[in-house]
């Protein structure tokens, strides 16, 4: 398969990228590293932990509990290392370097070490001081650099102030090779590898002011035959932020509506940057100040339906609890003894309900809570359309490989219905 070449961009609403802001990161994970310059070279230095596996288990301990109960074991360690020309009136000069891959787990750690000395190495410069960076640094950098005989993928990638990434990899190396087993697989999965290379350079690079960050796939990356070739790719891009800008704005939720504003202006941030490197229009083409006003309509239509939805919820809140005071003010008048003046029996209701909160305190409250979401839910914030803990609860269960306890999972919340059911008819029944 040789080199692949892929194209992409890291969105900049305002055309020029940061340098100095990478690394700034804590999604999916805190980047551990460090971004250095003295106002010549800059020297970006980058780790990051990311857990691959697509599981809702929460990533806790190195994904012990998706390990444990899907056999996923979806760790990787990638690694950025680049330099950038920092004088500023090199204005084009590009941030360049490589992406390093680690699933070995004892490849990492041997390359970790000997990241960590260079890291204190850089972290101990003297800005001050009489001697350059690139002199302090460049030689044990450029060791680093060429020594990645560890890692498992490895890419070189070059990226510019306007945000335009190109990701090379390499798939003739050795580790690469035996990663990925054969031939079919570099085939099949080159693409997946190549857009994990460039989501860990987007999320050290960019901050995801527009949408939420665990939605990274906003843009991938797009294979090119050659360098020459810088229009075709583009057009996807463009095509692709349209696309997303239409898929938030028929969202029905307020949060994800707002972003379509925000991905509409990535769309015309990059239009203009296409305009000017590539000397023509970038295609398709949409009528962008009738698709914002539409969007600002929709926006504030829906604001005015969840404004009407809050209201309805308060109400239900505030009905809810003046119940419960109500009900437990009932329930203290069960200590009442009868004089001679009061004859008056309680109601059978309101001693079962007594009962059943005096010795089945926590039981009761949370068939009582079960009952009055299903009864808020169509009208406040837990309605069908954004509440997804069903189907959530439905793939986790799904997703366990481990049979065994897929099926013991299955049984244990079958007989906490039946438990809750049978526990209710001896309430109501029995006594």
């Amino acid at each position: 398969m040789g080199n692949t070449l892929y194209k992409s961009w890291i969105p900049t609403v305002s055309g020029r990228l940061s340098f100095s802001l990478f690394g700034d990161t804590e999604h999916p994970s805190q980047a551990k590293g460090i971004n250095v310059s003295d106002g010549v070279d800059r020297y970006i230095i980058f780790s990051q932990r990311r857990n691959l596996s697509d599981s809702i288990l929460p990533d806790i301990a190195d994904g012990f509990l998706q390990k444990v109960f899907l056999g996923l074991d979806g760790v990787f360690n990638f690694v950025c290392i680049a330099h950038n020309d920092d004088r500023a009136e090199l204005v084009e000069s590009p941030l360049s370097g490589k992406i390093l891959l680690f699933y070995n787990a004892e490849g990492w750690g041997n390359y970790a070490s000997k990241l960590e000395k260079l890291k204190s190495r850089l972290q101990s410069y003297d800005l001050s001081g009489p001697i350059s960076l690139n002199t302090y640094i460049s030689q044990q950098y450029q060791e680093l650099s060429q020594d990645c005989l560890e890692s498992d993928i490895e890419a070189e990638f070059s990226l510019t102030r306007s945000g335009v990434v190109t990701i090379c990899i390499d798939w003739e190396k050795e580790r690469a090779k035996v990663f990925l087993h054969q031939q079919s697989f570099v085939d099949r999965m080159g693409h997946s590898i190549a857009s994990q290379l460039f989501f860990f350079l987007k999320d050290i690079g960019h901050r995801h002011q527009h949408h939420n960050p665990n939605t990274d796939t906003i843009l991938d990356v797009y294979g090119c035959d050659n360098d020459n070739d810088d229009y075709t790719w583009r057009c996807r891009v463009m095509r692709e932020l349209y696309r997303k800008v239409l898929v938030y704005k028929r969202d029905k939720r307020a949060e994800v509506m707002s972003s379509s504003l925000g991905v509409l202006a990535y769309a015309q941030a990059f239009a203009e940057i296409g305009k000017t490197e590539c000397k023509k229009e970038l295609n398709p083409k949409l009528l962008e100040a009738s698709l914002e006003k539409s969007i600002r309509v929709s926006s504030d239509a829906l604001g005015g339906k969840n404004n009407e939805l809050q209201r309805i919820t308060e109400l239900f809140k505030s009905t809810a609890i003046s119940l419960i005071g109500l009900f437990l003010g009932f329930v203290g008048l069960l200590q009442i003894k009868g004089g001679a003046d009061l004859e008056a029996k309680p109601s059978d209701s309101l001693i079962f309900f007594g009962k059943a909160l005096i010795e089945f305190p926590i039981i009761t409250l949370a068939v009582s809570v079960i009952i009055a979401l299903a009864i808020i839910m169509p009208f406040g914030p837990f309605r069908p359309e954004v509440f997804s803990w069903v189907r959530a609860s439905v793939r986790a269960i799904s997703g366990i490989r481990n049979k065994f306890l897929a099926g013991l999972t299955l049984v244990a919340i079958g007989l906490l219905i039946i438990w809750l059911l049978v526990l209710l008819f001896y309430l109501y029944i029995v006594q």
